[in-house]
């Protein structure tokens, strides 16, 4: 009950600093508007925006621990087997603009501009899910992260970038390992949710499943 109240008030005090944010990103949006007038390209004036709301910051922290924070989005066994090529879902960690095809689509302009993060599922914990993503996003700022160049093209075949864990177990040893998990969570709450992880796939590895037998059974 402690560790849910915890994360609750962290979902709150997030909610909070990404609506202050938001109003940032109105005020500078008018002040943006004046620049155009200018005659700044809209190319020029897209990474403006993002550079001065501080959306360019929170995209980067949410893509920086995409890898680290995947229990928190993905947290069932099946929930890697979406992220397949070609399925609408995504699997390289990159961004672009109304693209559908990378794990961050950036949508809309002026006071619209706004992030989809694509990665997290229908069978994710909400209350988990908001708390991982707002507070990558708000490490990002707050380590001055750099977001990476825009990709275009298919995302699913991207090269030289990081990929979704592909399986539960591998989001594991990254949560393992993640810094900066403990420091937006705390370690208490990172390792009750380790744990969760654990026993779920240690059980699943426990299971002689029906495709086993149908595969083996066939070929012994």
């Amino acid at each position: 009950i402690t560790t849910a109240l915890n994360l609750l008030a962290t979902v709150v005090a997030f909610i909070g600093i990404l609506s202050a944010l938001m109003a940032l990103q109105l005020e500078r949006t008018r002040e943006l508007g004046t620049m155009r007038a200018n005659g700044m390209t809209r190319g020029q004036l897209f990474r403006m925006t993002l550079l001065e709301t501080g959306l360019m910051g929170f995209i980067a922290g949410m893509m920086a621990l995409s890898r680290e924070l995947a229990v928190f989005v993905a947290p069932n066994i099946n929930s890697y087997k979406r992220y397949a090529s070609l399925s609408w879902a995504p699997v390289n960690v990159v961004w672009g603009r109304d693209n559908r095809t990378t794990g961050f689509r950036l949508v809309g302009h002026g006071p619209s501009l706004h992030v989809e993060n694509r990665f997290p599922g229908g069978d994710m914990n909400a209350y988990l899910t908001y708390a991982a993503v707002v507070g990558a996003g708000l490490y990002g700022i707050e380590h001055e992260l750099l977001l990476a160049p825009e990709f275009k093209g298919n995302g699913y075949v991207a090269t030289g970038v990081p990929r979704m864990p592909r399986a539960l177990y591998e989001a594991i040893r990254e949560l393992e390992s993640s810094r900066a998990a403990v420091e937006i969570f705390g370690q208490d709450v990172v390792d009750h949710y380790l744990n969760a992880a654990r026993v779920e796939q240690e059980t699943y590895d426990s299971v002689v499943h029906p495709w086993d037998r149908e595969r083996y059974l066939e070929r012994s």
